[in-house]
């Protein structure tokens, strides 16, 4: 259940790799038994914060990662002329999904999430930083979209759109 006033925040960055690398922080913070009560997500960090929101340990954690290849999170985008990217995030979505690494329902329920979570994109037409989360006082309705769009690394990866806006990563403002 999430507390109404959150007091330790976890801040995952982005950068691919560096997700294999939250695992170890992350087992070094369980082992001196300190868990956040919030965990912010950018890129990479999105889906692992999801991870967590889910109900996720470093140890299940760590057992998805050791499972991953890059067939599971991205494929070359064979028709350049379709998109403006050079690599196609469906891989991604579909592990997401169907992976175990996210339990939606269960992100998005107050009385069953593990941690408060936020992602963050960042809004193509404006530039500006969207935070997206699943807390009472700014509630959205996490999905898979809103992890893919923190993900969204431009020309490398399409954008994502959520509703009428187009979303790239989180980090592009930083």
């Amino acid at each position: 259940m999430l507390s109404e006033d959150p007091k330790r925040a976890l801040v995952l960055s982005g950068g691919g790799g560096r997700g294999a690398y939250h695992v170890g922080v992350l087992r070094f913070l369980e082992e001196h038994e300190w868990y956040p009560d919030v965990v912010v997500g950018t890129s990479i960090g999105a889906v692992n914060g999801a991870a967590l929101a889910s109900g996720h340990t470093s140890h299940s954690l760590w057992a998805l990662w050791r499972k991953l290849r890059t067939k599971h999170v991205q494929k070359p985008n064979w028709n350049p002329f379709s998109s403006v990217s050079l690599l196609d995030t469906s891989p991604l979505r579909e592990t997401l999904l169907n992976e175990g690494w996210v339990d939606f329902e269960r992100i998005n329920d107050p009385e069953k999430a593990a941690v408060h979570l936020r992602i963050t994109a960042t809004e193509i037409s404006t530039g500006l930083l969207h935070i997206f989360s699943n807390s009472l006082s700014k509630k959205t309705d996490i999905t898979v979209e809103h992890i893919l769009s923190s993900c969204s690394i431009p020309l490398i990866y399409p954008h994502t759109s959520l509703g009428s806006t187009k979303y790239w990563d989180g980090a592009v403002v930083a």
